[in-house]
């Protein structure tokens, strides 16, 4: 799935719910099960080898994708940002300091 049609979908799934907003594993299981119900497939049949064989074999978007699309999104719309936005944006330079660090 091309990064412009995530960014319609998650935007959509934050406007359906505002959970999703503080929540990218959330997030993520309702576009999976968006994307499977699409292709046909019941998700109450399916095991989680099943589901993990769709991940493996790229059918299902990938979640650093998600999680990508999911901040562009509320970067260009404040409205769709969660609770914990004003947090995460806090704690962004100690995180940095942090990553720097790794060596």
């Amino acid at each position: 799935m091309k990064i412009s049609d995530l960014y319609s979908v998650v935007k959509g799934v934050l406007c359906e719910d505002p959970r999703t907003r503080d929540n990218d594993h959330l997030l993520c299981v309702i576009i999976w099960h968006k994307q499977l119900r699409a292709t046909g497939y019941d998700i109450t049949r399916m095991s989680a080898y099943d589901l993990m064989l769709k991940y493996r074999d790229k059918e299902l978007a990938n979640h650093d994708s998600i999680t990508r699309a999911r901040r562009k999104v509320q970067e260009d719309n404040e409205l769709l940002r969660g609770d914990r936005h004003k947090e995460r944006q806090a704690k962004q330079e100690e995180v940095k300091g942090d990553i720097r660090g790794i060596k």
